[in-house]
């Protein structure tokens, strides 16, 4: 999975996922927000394009993670989970 993340510009991942890719880049038990950051900068093939990195997590808020082309720097987004009503 990490050969194809290097030619990835989209990507997506839950919360275990997220998780499971912070554990194997010697991150456990970090914050998902950390693990996103790092999904977003981790080695990408076409250096020309931003990765952005989407981690859900059940009904908190979505993290939107953006690296900035060529660049160690990410733009970190979270946007709300609006709650479904029982009916």
């Amino acid at each position: 999975m990490l050969k194809a993340l290097e030619h990835a510009d989209y990507v997506f991942a839950n919360e275990d996922e997220a998780a499971a890719f912070g554990t194997a880049q010697g991150m456990e038990g970090a914050p998902l927000l950390e693990i996103a950051k790092a999904m977003a900068r981790f080695k990408k093939s076409n250096t020309k394009r931003p990765r952005v990195a989407i981690v859900t997590n059940g009904s908190k808020p979505i993290i939107l993670a953006t690296n900035v082309a060529g660049s160690e720097e990410v733009d970190i987004k979270e946007y709300p989970i609006l709650a479904l009503e029982k009916d």
